[in-house]
């Protein structure tokens, strides 16, 4: 292949490579542009093949001068420092993905099915639209008479029904801490979802109403922390009318009514046993079996307590920003066995 073609070659494949670099650091996450990215990565090193095939004798020459080792070796130590967690690239690596957690995300339309649903005559469908500040969300999916009285808990995510949280998680550190087996700090967990558990009304000895590593519970209604758009499908409670609540909380969404510097009364707050953010919003609707509706809305009704302390439910809404952008929308569906 001609010099000319090649130098062209990587020279625009690099442009692109730039540019679609650049827009991934600054902007939220698409798929278009990260298929785009790796897209023309493989044709910059496709390209590179053949230009050090050309030039692999100048390049020898090259190495033989000093500045030019030193680069390499720079460049090698980079590499070695991002695998191996070197101190600085990790406080830069953390500034990376504090700075990634605060950008929307994109939609899409493609779901993951969370089918708990086994053996039944009728069911019902959630199906969970995602938001642009859908973030690896604590979720719990719960059913209630129509009085407010508990009835069962449907679905709840690994993290909250195990109590595999640490303390002292931040945005900062969250991908280190969450690598690491250290069962003191493992101990002292987050109570993210303190509406559903409190309506649940069990207490632990640890004084949380969460549950503890050593008490998880069953695996029926555990599921992996949604990724994104998702449906969730179960068995229907023999009531005849009732209701349907989720409730969802997205860790370190910070805002300026819920932040390091408000609540400084509040030692759960800030402590790492309760999470340092926006609290967790509360999703209902109503379901009968009589009425004509094929879908159900679930509207927000309110936010639980700040650091998970009661089981309250807080209708004023007017302080929370982002969190109200973690779900698009949820529409609860009555379905028969023939899903």
């Amino acid at each position: 292949m001609k010099r000319s073609l090649i130098s062209v070659f990587i020279g625009a494949s690099f442009l692109i490579l730039a540019t679609s670099g650049v827009y991934a650091f600054f902007s939220g996450y698409s798929s278009i542009n990260v298929f785009l990215h790796v897209l023309f990565g493989w044709l910059f090193l496709f390209g590179a093949v053949f230009h050090l095939r050309n030039n692999i004798s100048t390049l020898f020459r090259y190495f033989r001068k000093l500045d030019a080792r030193i680069l390499a070796v720079v460049f090698l130590v980079l590499v070695f420092g991002v695998f191996a967690g070197i101190t600085p690239i990790q406080r830069l690596q953390s500034w990376y993905q504090t700075h990634k957690i605060d950008l929307p995300r994109e939609q899409s339309n493609e779901y993951t099915i969370y089918d708990f649903s086994t053996d039944f005559e009728q069911g019902i469908e959630l199906e969970v639209l995602a938001g642009e500040h859908f973030w690896f969300p604590q979720m719990s999916i719960w059913i209630e008479d129509t009085l407010g009285n508990y009835v069962e808990t449907i679905m709840v995510t690994y993290s909250t029904s195990k109590g595999v949280f640490y303390g002292g998680r931040t945005k900062d550190n969250f991908k280190l801490l969450d690598k690491q087996s250290n069962d003191e700090l493992q101990k002292i967990r987050v109570d993210a979802l303190p509406y559903w558990s409190h309506k649940r009304g069990v207490k632990y000895e640890d004084g949380y109403f969460s549950p503890p590593p050593d008490q998880p519970m069953p695996d029926g209604i555990t599921g992996a922390t949604p990724q994104g758009n998702f449906k969730f499908l179960s068995k229907r409670n023999p009531l005849e009318k009732f209701r349907v609540l989720l409730e969802v909380n997205v860790a370190f969404d910070e805002n300026e009514y819920f932040s390091e510097f408000d609540f400084p009364d509040d030692e759960k707050y800030h402590s790492g046993a309760g999470l340092l953010g926006q609290p967790s919003l509360i999703y209902s609707t109503t379901v009968s079996q009589f009425d004509d509706k094929k879908y159900y809305l679930m509207d927000l009704i309110g936010h639980g307590h700040h650091s998970g302390q009661s089981g309250e439910l807080f209708g004023e809404i007017s302080r929370i920003t982002t969190a109200k952008n973690i779900l698009e929308r949820v529409i609860v569906q009555l379905k028969n066995s023939t899903i």
